[in-house]
């Protein structure tokens, strides 16, 4: 949506598209359901260090890129998020 709406040119001030704020709302409403998600707060638990793995993944276009790192801890399934960064290409 902010892609959209950098792309659009508009100002600070100015009223989105009505097209604009319907998505803004219906995603609104589907971020409730994130209310039950959750995180662990601790990163390292009862593992070794020597044993931890850690993930950084990206993509980019030219509207827009993000990265997001995890942790794996080694000889098992748990996958810790870490840390999300995206944001929007600069408007050549």
């Amino acid at each position: 949506m902010s892609v959209k709406t950098i792309m659009g040119g508009l100002e600070i001030d100015d009223a989105v598209s009505q097209k604009v704020r319907q998505n803004w709302l219906e995603w609104c409403e589907e971020e409730e359901t994130l209310k039950s998600f959750s995180l662990k707060r601790t990163l390292i638990s009862n593992y070794d260090v020597n044993e931890m793995e850690i993930h950084v993944f990206a993509n980019s276009n030219t509207k827009a890129y993000g990265a997001v790192t995890y942790i794996r801890h080694k000889n098992s399934f748990e996958v810790q998020f870490v840390l999300p960064k995206t944001t929007v290409a600069p408007v050549k």
